[in-house]
């Protein structure tokens, strides 16, 4: 495993077959608290609205993919630099109540941690960010020790500190570890991270982007489908990937293995029978791809799933976190997760994990 190559099936790869280690999973990249606000509509620039109601909530991308693994069952250890300021208290301390390590959570004092102010729609739930990140922030390749980084059967990343990100990604693939990663901006360097990782999932706009072929989302029409399976073959051959997904939103996710392409369709939350927990909901789309990975990095522990159940399964809880406000509050349990599939008979669970 220590060799990415086409001529291996990542798809086979399962974590439970690794030796044993401290953590299931260590997430290494962004958090964020983020400040909510609910708008009947968006102004345009010099006009007012109403703000219909605002929330200050725990967020990140790496953050929350932890965050929903140890809520699965899964041990979770997360590396990432927050301020000294109030908002860094309420971000730590949130993660800890979650069961999170954070014994490699540096605190750099002087730094604002990251926030981002996120508009959600009252009727559609769908979100605009915008986000700032202080530069002393960064994680650099020195801030990070080999034998936490591969302390964990899974290391799931983000593109942001390029370099560090890179770094953690060799020692892994040194020592037998799993890389998955959540990819949504052009980073720099984001070229020699990627063949580091053995189940890369991008957003939508990043594998556009990555191939020149991005249509804009003002510009999706009925040929969508066609240039994100183009981009998606591309991309396997560029970088030579045995594995490539992109999310697609509501309309769920496409995957190449091997240069098969599998389309999972999403879910219909307003025709899913929905867990007790999730009875009375707010729908927003905050969080979805972070929680999209969350049970992707979950369903590799179990064997039993072959990989479009495994790729149904991040569906899954993308769509149980999509019932909540925020990032973290929809994210589900195992038991949650196991009902709802089971109550809309998904597919036949078999070994659960």
């Amino acid at each position: 495993m220590s060799q990415r190559s086409t001529r291996r099936r990542n798809a086979d790869i399962n974590p439970t077959s690794l030796p044993s280690k401290r953590f299931d999973v260590i997430g290494l990249g962004l958090n964020s608290v983020d400040t909510i606000f609910t708008l009947d509509k968006h102004p345009r620039w010099g006009q007012k609205t109403e703000i219909r109601g605002s929330q200050l909530l725990s967020g990140g991308q790496v953050s929350t993919a932890m965050v929903g693994v140890q809520r699965l069952g899964k041990a979770a250890l997360y590396i990432g630099k927050i301020g000294g300021d109030p908002q860094g208290i309420t971000l730590h301390t949130a993660l800890e109540k979650e069961g999170v390590n954070c014994e490699n959570l540096m605190i750099q004092e002087t730094a604002r941690t990251q926030s981002a102010i996120i508009t959600v729609h009252s009727r559609t739930g769908e979100r605009t960010v915008l986000w700032e990140h202080d530069e002393l922030l960064h994680i650099k390749p020195t801030d990070l020790s080999r034998a936490v980084v591969t302390s964990g059967k899974i290391l799931h990343i983000d593109g942001c500190d390029t370099q560090a990100a890179i770094q953690a990604a060799r020692w892994a693939n040194e020592s037998d570890v799993i890389v998955t990663a959540d990819f949504d901006t052009k980073y720099r360097y984001l070229d020699q991270l990627i063949p580091l990782v053995h189940f890369p999932i991008l957003s939508e706009q990043l594998a556009g982007e990555l191939t020149s072929l991005w249509p804009g989302p003002e510009k999706k029409g009925k040929r969508r489908e066609d240039w994100e399976l183009t981009a998606l073959e591309q991309i396997a051959l560029d970088f030579d990937l045995s594995f490539i997904a992109v999310t697609l939103g509501e309309r769920g996710v496409l995957a190449l293995d091997c240069g098969q392409p599998i389309r999972v369709p999403g879910f219909n939350l307003k025709e899913m029978a929905k867990p007790e927990a999730y009875q009375l909901w707010e729908y927003d789309t905050i969080g979805a791809g972070d929680a999209f990975r969350t049970g992707f990095i979950y369903a590799l522990f179990n064997e039993a799933w072959n990989l479009e159940e495994k790729l149904r399964v991040a569906n899954a809880v993308a769509a149980l976190n999509c019932l909540k406000r925020g990032a973290w509050a929809g994210l589900p349990t195992k038991e949650q997760l196991f009902e709802f599939l089971q109550r809309n008979s998904v597919f036949d669970m078999r070994v659960s994990t």
